[in-house]
């Protein structure tokens, strides 16, 4: 399993305080943070950047999640990609699953789970 503290993760949301707080929790366990405050901006990044993994919001202006997530995967990048949503129905799980999502995290977030999750994702690598 890769350390935690070795992880380069890229943060797609367009709130900056959910990005402040998923960014702090990150950094305290020395992990990489890049942000990104919607989907287009992310794709630009990617051009020059590749993450560990990707935490990716559902619901944002521009580029929502569930087309952003499309993109990546259709640019055949294989990082693993947790969505972040506060309200997720069985069709758009399904529909992220499809598109090659790792996982979810619920908002609000609490950052013991996001690292559980991170852990998870990283331990069936």
């Amino acid at each position: 399993m890769k350390e935690l503290s070795a992880l380069n993760i890229l943060v797609i949301d367009d709130s900056f305080v959910n990005r402040q707080y998923i960014k702090a929790v990150l950094e305290e366990e020395g992990i990489n943070v890049v942000e990104a405050g919607d989907g287009t901006e992310a794709l630009d990044i990617l051009k020059t950047y590749t993450p560990d993994l990707v935490i990716l919001d559902l619901l944002m202006p521009v580029m929502g999640g569930i087309e952003t997530l499309q993109e990546i995967r259709n640019r055949k990048y294989d990082f693993p990609i947790l969505i972040l949503t506060a309200d997720i129905n069985d069709s758009t799980r399904q529909t992220c699953l499809q598109l090659g999502a790792s996982g979810f995290i619920n908002k609000p977030t609490n950052g013991k789970d996001i690292l559980k999750l991170i852990k998870k994702v990283f331990q069936n690598q």
